[in-house]
């Protein structure tokens, strides 16, 4: 068994009221988060949050999550659980998550139309954001920061310790606007021998390779 350095996460510790928070964060920050529901108001927009966690509830706002997610990320293909999302489906490792009362799914609406998702794990007292869709002609009301903060307060209101951001930790990311708290994940990859080891590392770099010239379009 061999183990190698992943990726990089970020994390919150929920110590005190998402207001609270919100203060010890950068001022330019602070100013855009109030700068956007100025603006909606302006415009004439209500932007609100619905919040469930019982499957009753969940089902009940699938509806918009199959919306968002079909209008999602317009400028590229849909792959794994959102292609199934945009495709009107429950992948069946979200039900059963949903089932064991370990999920809680977050919808931001702009007077009325669904804007923006997070689909958040629960365990050992933390919250992870896992899944993210939002409607990219609603980017302009910063739906991924807002949702950010409605997970942290739904997390302070139910008593847990920690929202997990998840991967996403580069320096640009829009998430090291809520924290620089990081921490490291792990590989581990397990073979009989150490020419079955050298075998299966050597595909995963081709695979990699592969991968990456897709993602650039210069591959086939």
């Amino acid at each position: 068994t061999h183990s190698e350095p992943s990726s990089t996460c970020l994390r919150i510790e929920v110590r005190e009221p998402l207001e609270s928070y919100i203060e010890g964060l950068a001022p330019q920050f602070r100013s855009n988060l109030r700068n956007v529901h100025r603006r909606a108001a302006k415009s004439g927009e209500k932007i609100e949050f619905v919040h469930a966690r019982a499957v009753d509830e969940i089902e009940t706002l699938l509806p918009e999550v199959f919306a968002i997610d079909a209008v999602a990320h317009r400028d590229r293909p849909k792959r794994g659980m959102h292609e199934e999302l945009a495709g009107g489906k429950i992948p069946a490792s979200l039900q059963e998550v949903a089932r064991a009362d370990q999920m809680h799914l977050v919808v931001m609406r702009v007077s009325g139309r669904p804007a923006c998702y997070f689909i958040n794990l629960i365990g050992a007292g933390i919250l992870t954001v896992d899944i993210i869709a939002y409607d990219t002609e609603m980017a302009r009301y910063s739906p991924g920061h807002l949702c950010i903060g409605e997970s942290y307060r739904w997390a302070y209101a139910e008593g847990m310790s920690e929202v997990d951001l998840g991967l996403g930790a580069s320096p640009s990311s829009y998430k090291r606007r809520w924290t620089d708290d990081e921490y490291l994940t792990y590989r581990f990859v397990a073979a009989p021998n150490r020419l079955h080891f050298v075998a299966l590392r050597t595909a995963q770099s081709v695979l990699h390779r592969v991968a990456e010239k897709r993602g650039r379009g210069d591959g086939t």
